[in-house]
Order: structure tokens, then C-alpha cells, then sequence
């Protein structure tokens, strides 16, 4: 969960804190006045609850935007810009539209306590379910054929609820599910349970490509470390399509900084015999080191260097790949990814430490 501290505290001193709970709530920090949600923060943002008939009044307002995780705008929601929060004033007109919005609620019911043992949700509703995640379900893997097989606008349009529901909604609970565990791995983990955060985008950009399908027609997520998501640092990823699973750790290609650091590592007799070693614990583990990139060694080193293939990549990952186990419709998923993860790990900590 990724949130300013110093803004959460900003809010805190705005609202009080009677009549006030705080829950960890879309990526974020959310504040509940009267068992409803006013304000939250996310990232360095504030997310206010305007509610429905204010959400046109509130987006017309100076650093206001609307509130989208999924492709779809939250209706009654908006986030509101750092800049607009700058002093006590203006974060107060804000936290004050949230509170007064959510004491107008009526109150929730509570439920009547029963004496019955509570039953547990079948994995099939916690499939559904966005806060646990208990599988990906066959119409999850439907989904994915179908936008194979049509990847048009209105045939998503079309499917749009089933893209929330056995897409995103497993998707991101998923993603809650393993990021703490991946965090045990390795500290420096990143993870963020929400589309465009952990979870890739599923439309493509097709502005340079000749190929002009609208959609991926596969599911993709990442886990990162430091402060911003890239391809070049160390990651920990994976990509589910109709009937494959693909796990990987490391990274797909340096940046121009990473890179001559990692050509570097490898002509290092400390540091190239342990990418060595690693590499072929992989293999011992039945891993697969990635593909070269370059048919040369880069000008400047020597070709005949007995670590000189190392010189040939311009990225290092370690993949599995598989057909898609029967964990993948069970909340197992979980463990049998982490066991994964765990193993590829020392690929991770070797990128990390360039």
C-alpha cells in the first residue's frame, strides 16, 4: 500500500478522530466518517467521496481529475491534485466536501448476530470477490480467448463486465495476495493492486505498430524495485494467457545508466562468477537464462573474455514456462507462484544490486 504519510497526517489533523476509521482501501489510506468512506490518499494524491450528484461540480473544480483504476471512472469519486493541496485551506475544502458527503449517508445496518458457525466462501465467490483472491476462473481464461478471437472496440465493449469481473477483480486481488509474500523474498519488493500499478494496461499501444488490435489478449503484472516501475531494474513478473503461464525474474533490458554498470559487473572477477553462478543454479532448477540479444561483444571489451556471452545480453531474466497448472483456479495460486519466486530470486538480487 503506497501513500503519503505526511498528507495521511494533513488529513488527520482536518478530521479529528472521532467518529473516524482509517482503512487500507484502493492502494491507498482511506478515512471512514460514520462507517462510510469520505477521504482517502493514494500515492501523493486525495481521493474524495463528492458522491454522484456533486461528481460534475467537483471535476469542473481547479486540480481535480477523475478517479480511475480500471479504465472505467468512479462515479462520485475524483482524485484531486497535489497542487491543490498545498495549505490548510485548500486541503480542508476538500476533506470537509468528503465528510460532509459521507455523514449524509444513511447508516449502515448491522447485521444480526447469529449463533451459526459463519460458512466460508466457496473459491468460486472468492473468485469474485476483489478483497480475497481464490483463483482465476475458467471464464477468466474465456475472457482471454475471446479477445484473441475478436479483438475488436465493440466486442470488448460488449464483454466490459466480464473484463471487471474475472479479469481485473482476481487480477488485483492477486496481486494483494503476493506482494507481501514477495516481500519477504526480497525487502526492496514494490507493488501496487490496481490497473496500471501492478497490473498492466490490457490495451495496447499501438501508436508504432503495425499491428493494430486494440487489446493484449493476455494478462500481465509486475513487482518492482525502487521507486518507479521500468523493465530496466529488477522485477519480478508474470503473464497469463488462455492456456500458459509465463514467471520471470530480473530484468528484460538495461537503460542506457544500468547498462554499461552491468558490463561492468560482468568483467568483475567478484561479480561476474556470481551472475555464473547463479545462472546455472537456475539451470540446475530447470529455469531458462534468457536469450542473448547481440551477435557481438560491445566495442571496448574483450571477445575473447571467458565471460564475454554475458556481454552478448543487454538484459538478464530467468523465465519458466508452462501450461497453466490446476493452483491456477485455487487460492494455492499464490503458493505455487511464491515458490517459484522464491527460487528465482537470487536473479533479482543480482540485477538489484548493480
Amino acid at each position: 500500500m503506497a501513500f503519503d504519510r505526511k498528507l495521511a497526517e494533513r488529513v488527520r489533523g482536518v478530521l479529528g478522530t472521532e467518529g473516524v476509521v482509517e482503512k487500507k482501501m484502493f492502494g491507498g489510506l482511506c478515512f471512514m466518517v460514520n462507517d462510510a468512506m469520505a477521504v482517502g490518499v493514494e500515492k501523493d494524491r486525495l481521493m474524495v467521496r463528492v458522491g454522484p450528484d456533486a461528481h460534475d461540480r467537483a471535476l469542473s473544480m481547479k486540480h481535480a481529475m477523475p478517479m480511475d483504476f480500471t479504465g472505467r471512472p468512479m462515479k462520485g469519486l475524483v482524485f484531486v491534485d497535489p497542487a491543490g493541496l498545498k495549505n490548510k485551506a485548500a486541503l480542508k475544502k476538500w476533506v470537509d466536501m468528503g465528510a460532509t458527503f459521507a455523514r449524509s449517508l444513511p447508516p449502515k445496518k448491522k447485521p444480526a448476530k447469529s449463533s451459526s458457525k459463519k460458512v466460508p466462501l466457496s473459491s468460486k465467490e472468492k473468485a469474485l470477490d476483489p478483497a480475497v483472491f481464490g483463483g482465476f476462473s475458467k471464464k477468466t481464461f474465456g475472457f482471454l480467448r475471446g479477445i484473441q478471437r475478436n479483438n475488436r472496440k465493440d466486442w470488448f465493449e460488449t464483454h466490459r463486465d466480464d473484463y471487471q469481473r474475472y479479469y481485473v477483480r482476481p487480477a488485483v486481488a492477486f496481486v494483494d495476495a503476493i506482494g507481501p509474500r514477495l516481500q519477504k523474498i526480497c525487502k526492496s519488493v514494490q507493488y501496487d493492486a490496481r490497473v496500471n500499478g501492478s497490473l498492466f494496461r490490457i490495451n495496447r499501444d499501438v501508436r508504432f505498430s503495425q499491428d493494430k488490435a486494440p487489446y493484449k489478449s493476455h494478462l500481465s503484472m509486475m513487482f518492482w524495485e525502487g521507486e518507479s516501475k521500468g523493465w530496466s531494474g529488477a522485477s519480478f513478473f508474470m503473464r497469463l494467457t488462455s492456456d500458459r503461464v509465463i514467471l520471470g525474474a530480473g530484468s528484460h533490458r538495461f537503460d542506457k545508466d544500468r547498462l554499461p554498470l552491468f558490463r561492468d559487473a560482468v568483467v568483475d572477477s567478484r561479480r561476474g562468477a556470481a551472475l555464473t553462478k547463479v545462472a546455472s543454479e537456475m539451470e540446475r532448477s530447470g529455469y531458462t537464462m534468457g536469450e542473448p540479444s547481440r551477435k557481438k561483444v560491445p566495442r571496448g571489451f574483450d571477445p575473447d573474455h571467458p565471460r564475454s556471452g554475458w556481454l552478448l545480453h543487454d538484459g538478464i531474466v530467468v523465465l519458466h514456462e508452462q501450461k497453466l497448472p490446476k493452483e491456477v483456479e485455487q487460492a494455492g495460486f499464490v503458493d505455487w507462484a511464491t515458490a517459484h519466486y522464491r527460487a528465482m530470486a537470487p536473479v533479482f538480487r543480482w540485477v538489484s544490486k548493480l
